[in-house]
């Protein structure tokens, strides 16, 4: 029994990450008609970051939110310079190379500046295990699936409660129609690469 509360637990918090980037892959998806494949690789060099920072003596909350602003402006500044460019102008799927060159590109670069060896990620919710039907687990795997839940919700609300929310779902219904209403097709499409 405590085998499978351990694999069930440590299952929940590894299955809450991979729907987080699904989702990422959900927004571009929705909007453009396009996916970021060097999505896991920006995931990866957001660990990287807020590792960075925190050896740096950064606290925490402030780790998180720069991490959050920095990723997503690249995300933005993905969809600007290796989507957009050649889904207009050729009208074809070669974003698809764009955004896996992006991904070699990001993983060589933090290969240099890191390295190729697994680096702990120093959280406070990993320092005493819980125990949990005899099986030990971090708070921080808990958290994971409870933040991922709470992302997917926060952005159902805001598309259904906000103007801008409003609008980001009219391009991903139809681009074209939402144009016709005056919405920056574009605009939202950028959007959903920075939020994913």
């Amino acid at each position: 029994m405590d085998a499978i509360a351990q694999v069930i637990l440590s299952g929940m918090a590894v299955g809450g990450i991979y729907a987080l980037v699904a989702f990422g892959f959900h927004l571009t998806f929705i909007t453009s008609e396009t996916l970021n494949f060097a999505q896991g690789s920006c995931v990866m060099l957001g660990g990287m970051m807020a590792i960075t920072l925190l050896q740096r003596g950064w606290p925490f909350p402030l780790v998180f939110a720069a991490v959050l602003v920095a990723l997503g402006a690249f995300g933005a500044l993905t969809e600007v310079v290796c989507v957009r460019p050649i889904k207009d102008r050729y009208a074809s799927i070669g974003w698809i190379a764009s955004t896996l060159g992006l991904a070699i590109v990001i993983d060589n670069v933090a290969g240099l500046i890191w390295g190729t060896l697994p680096i702990e990620f120093p959280s406070p919710l990993t320092r005493r295990p819980l125990h949990i039907l005899g099986a030990g687990i971090y708070a921080q795997e808990l958290l994971i699936p409870l933040v991922a839940i709470a992302v997917m919700i926060g952005l159902h609300q805001f598309q259904k409660q906000t103007m801008l929310g409003k609008s980001f779902k009219a391009v991903a219904f139809n681009q074209d129609a939402a144009e016709l209403m005056g919405i920056n097709g574009q605009a939202m499409v950028c959007l959903a690469y920075g939020l994913s």
